[in-house]
């Protein structure tokens, strides 16, 4: 298991999502989501891997409807 798998494991529950193979973000941080990427608050542009576009979404909506 690589250093950033057992990170993640450490933050799972914290807000953190795998949006690609590369990157995890935290939800508050994101501005807007679409169908290939997504927007930090800073205007930062991420991809997002085809395999994570649903569990994306999905993950965002769940922390927007808990933050509420």
């Amino acid at each position: 298991q690589s250093s950033l798998q057992k990170l993640m494991q450490q933050l799972d529950g914290h807000g953190f999502i795998q949006i690609h193979k590369s990157y995890y973000v935290n939800c508050r941080y994101i501005a807007s989501i679409n169908r290939s990427s997504l927007v930090l608050d800073d205007g930062t542009d991420l991809p997002i891997g085809r395999a994570y576009l649903r569990q994306t979404q999905e993950a965002f909506q769940v922390f927007v409807l808990n933050d509420i």
